[in-house]
């Protein structure tokens, strides 16, 4: 990918732990094959759920906090993806990187609501919300919608013949 070399990649953390604080192994899989998918496309990825282990490292909350906002300082893309809704931290992650002119991808359910900034947001071009009925689509879905972010957009101007 010519113009994005690194991804920051933002999922609900909270709501996929199980009793003893880890991933459940099922969501754990499904991000995973995620994760994977964008590697595949020869981008670094970060992500919070990488830096703590899948919940096994717990962090002070001023470091994980820091490690978030540096890594998507540093990426080029924010991919955000959900199976049930995007968080008030996810919502965070996303203004963050939208102040500093990523580039933000959302995957996530035909159910998953979006407030009317998201969407005036994905409206205006500054961000692209995928939806998707099966979490199997999700890892070509994340795929597709890079390589078509990556591409370079056509100003809408044409220069005429000489």
């Amino acid at each position: 990918m010519a113009n994005m070399r690194r991804a920051f990649v933002s999922l609900p953390i909270t709501e996929n732990l199980g009793s003893d604080g880890t991933f459940r192994p099922e969501m754990k899989e499904f991000y995973s094959t995620s994760i994977e998918a964008i590697k595949s496309l020869g981008l670094e990825v970060e992500s919070p759920v990488l830096n703590e282990n899948w919940g096994s490292v717990k962090l002070p909350v001023a470091e994980f906090v820091q490690f978030d906002i540096d890594a998507i300082t540093r990426s080029d893309l924010l991919a955000v993806i959900t199976f049930t809704r995007l968080s008030n931290d996810i919502y965070l992650e996303i203004g963050y990187a939208a102040g500093l002119g990523k580039s933000i991808l959302i995957i996530a359910p035909h159910s998953c609501r979006t407030t009317y900034m998201i969407n005036g947001l994905a409206e205006a071009g500054n961000l692209n919300i995928v939806r998707f009925d099966s979490s199997d689509e999700v890892p070509r879905l994340l795929v597709s919608s890079i390589r078509a972010m990556s591409r370079p957009r056509s100003t809408g101007r044409r220069v005429a013949n000489s």
